[in-house]
């Protein structure tokens, strides 16, 4: 087509990180398989999405660990589990352990992406406020947790983890 067209055409090797071929499709398949680590080493950034904050049901508030509820998103989401993130809103970075998935252990399941923010400060934020949340690393897979105290035992263990991600991640840089 260059030929015909009149411009030059250059084949290019396909670009490799850590042993893998870089490609969109391989990065989508890595984040809904909830790989984000390896999607960030493709991407050069962390595997981000972008929405603004929806009502809950409050039940992570009884829990005595409120979130920061994501409205409805159609794009690509990783696979459901549990994630640290960093949460960005009104230009202000925070450090958070985030849920994506259908939240079984309290019966009928409800699809959402809620952030527990670990630094949290008091923010002004309406419906309208852009968020963009950004996947750093899974630390486990969705399941049903036989009661809702076994869920909180949990929801520590993920945030303690969460809280030494970051503080390995700050001794590196």
């Amino acid at each position: 087509m260059g030929a015909d067209l009149g411009f030059a055409v250059r084949v290019h090797e396909a670009v490799r990180v850590h042993g893998m071929e870089v490609s969109s499709s391989a990065v989508r398949a890595l984040v809904a398989a909830g790989d984000v680590r390896r999607a960030r080493w493709m991407l050069g950034r962390p595997f981000s999405m972008r929405s603004t904050q929806a009502r809950g049901r409050g039940i992570a508030t009884r829990l005595l660990v409120p979130t920061v509820n994501l409205a409805a998103y159609e794009g690509l989401l990783p696979g459901f589990g549990v994630y640290v993130t960093r949460l960005c809103v009104g230009g202000r970075a925070f450090q958070a352990v985030t849920n994506v998935g259908n939240r079984p252990t309290f019966g009928e399941a409800s699809f959402a992406v809620e952030s527990h923010i670990l630094d949290f400060e008091p923010l002004e934020m309406t419906g309208e406020t852009l968020i963009e949340l950004e996947f750093l690393s899974r630390l486990r897979g969705e399941r049903i947790w036989p009661s809702p105290d076994a869920l909180k035992a949990q929801i520590v263990k993920d945030i303690g983890q969460a809280k030494d991600f970051y503080r390995l991640a700050e001794l590196f840089h």
